[in-house]
């Protein structure tokens, strides 16, 4: 949790960053992308205050499932989108098609890292929800096996109770 705020604290000082450089030097793509790389880190930002509950993945995977969709397909869905939602701010942060002449190479390679380094850390944070789904699955699916042993478990005791009243009856006859 601490390096998902540190990497959100990070990733937003150096998208506003690229969005201020490019706006200055008048490259539209680089402010395009750095604002692409803000939505993703106030993307992860209410994911993170919210202890998972709310944010654009979240309701991926909530109109998913509603559709009928597979669960774990759904996550992985909600993951891909967020991811290509990345991808494409670092595409257009990297002044592909610029005519600015002052873009330099060190701004271009910064904001390439800023844009990937928030993907890394999108990727880990949404690695980090399925996971817990996954064993929160098989925390379920245990459960429900305790409570099939318990419930015969139940039957096996009224079966042994009802064989000893049986032999009871049995030796008072005798």
């Amino acid at each position: 949790m601490a390096f998902q705020i540190i990497g959100c604290v990070l990733g937003a000082i150096c998208a506003l960053a690229a969005g201020v450089f490019g706006a200055m030097h008048g490259n539209v793509l680089m402010v395009v992308g750095a604002v692409m790389a803000l939505f993703s880190i106030a993307d992860q930002i209410t994911q993170l205050s919210s202890g998972g509950e709310l944010g654009i993945a979240q309701e991926i995977l909530k109109r998913a499932q509603a559709n009928g969709s597979n669960e774990m397909a759904s996550m992985i869905s909600a993951q891909v989108m967020m991811m290509l939602i990345t991808v494409a701010g670092a595409v257009f942060s990297a002044g592909l098609g610029s005519s600015s002449a002052s873009m330099t190479v060190a701004a271009r390679t910064l904001n390439v890292g800023i844009n990937v380094f928030s993907g890394i850390n999108s990727v880990i944070s949404g690695s980090v929800g399925i996971a817990s789904s996954v064993v929160n699955f098989e925390i379920e699916n245990l459960k429900a096996d305790s409570k099939e042993l318990e419930a015969i478990l139940m039957r096996i005791q009224v079966a042994s109770e009802l064989d000893a009243h049986n032999i009871e009856d049995i030796m008072k006859k005798k």
